[in-house]
């Protein structure tokens, strides 16, 4: 799997969010629920910190169903639920989830040879 992509399809989520009210809604929020579940399987199976991998995760499913008018805002305006998205997605990608993880695939992809993570 491929982790940097799944993250970056969510950053793209979330810039189509920002610039779209009406549209491809309904294929993004799948996008949403497919990545995310994507990705709480590789922090299973790369034995990450559950605990903080999934707190973040739906965190940042509660935001973007916001902004996808699948969940009530909470009272706050849109912008704060993108912000709190973006916090959920960079968290995501710190040193504790999946940072060790982007940065063996950044090496591998830097030596041109296949990494792989342990099975």
């Amino acid at each position: 799997m491929n982790i940097t992509a799944e993250l970056t399809k969510l950053d793209e989520v979330l810039k189509f969010m920002q610039t779209n009210v009406t549209g491809e809604v309904s294929e993004q929020w799948n996008t949403v629920q497919l990545t995310l579940a994507l990705l709480e399987k590789e922090a299973k199976r790369l034995l990450l910190p559950w605990g903080y991998v999934r707190q973040k995760s739906t965190s940042l499913r509660y935001h973007l169903a916001v902004l996808f008018g699948v969940e009530d805002d909470g009272g706050h305006t849109q912008q704060m639920h993108v912000v709190w998205a973006l916090g959920d997605i960079q968290a995501l990608r710190s040193e504790h989830c999946f940072g060790p993880a982007l940065d063996r695939e950044a090496r591998g992809a830097r030596h041109g040879d296949d990494w792989k993570t342990v099975q």
